[in-house]
């Protein structure tokens, strides 16, 4: 099956609490199920990675408005593109979410939000097992 996909990092602006993310998170379950996007996000109380994938329509849409959500800073796109893979790397979740300790996980999203391409992908696929998505 042909996907499309994206992987991105965020923070928080200034002005915002972290007690907003929950609410970010059901919402984004909604519009991905609807969309036929799944993929995972993880938050580190101040910065997020995201994995997206799904039907290149979709998909490209939602990497639009991620851009432009003011919700978020700093939005990096690390990597894009399209891959034919038996099944989806996320099929479990709408919109997987981990709610990370720094100290505790090894991915570490300011190491992710240095690379680029290939390199931010496998760093990210290689530490994203390790978290513990609900």
């Amino acid at each position: 099956m042909l996907i499309d996909y994206f992987l991105y990092t965020s923070c928080l602006p200034d002005d915002a609490d972290a007690s907003s993310v929950p609410a970010i998170v059901k919402q984004a379950r909604a519009l991905n199920a609807s969309a036929g996007i799944t993929g995972v996000l993880a938050f580190d109380g101040e910065c997020f990675v995201q994995y997206v994938e799904g039907p290149p329509d979709a998909v490209q849409k939602l990497a639009a408005a991620l851009a432009r959500d003011t919700r978020h800073t700093r939005f990096k796109l690390h990597t894009q593109g399209s891959i034919e893979l038996a099944e989806r790397r996320f099929s479990a979740w709408q919109m997987g979410y981990a709610d990370m300790d720094v100290a505790g996980e090894d991915l570490v999203i300011p190491t992710l939000a240095g690379l680029d391409g290939d390199a931010a992908l496998d760093y990210f696929l290689n530490h994203a097992p390790a978290l513990d998505f609900a």
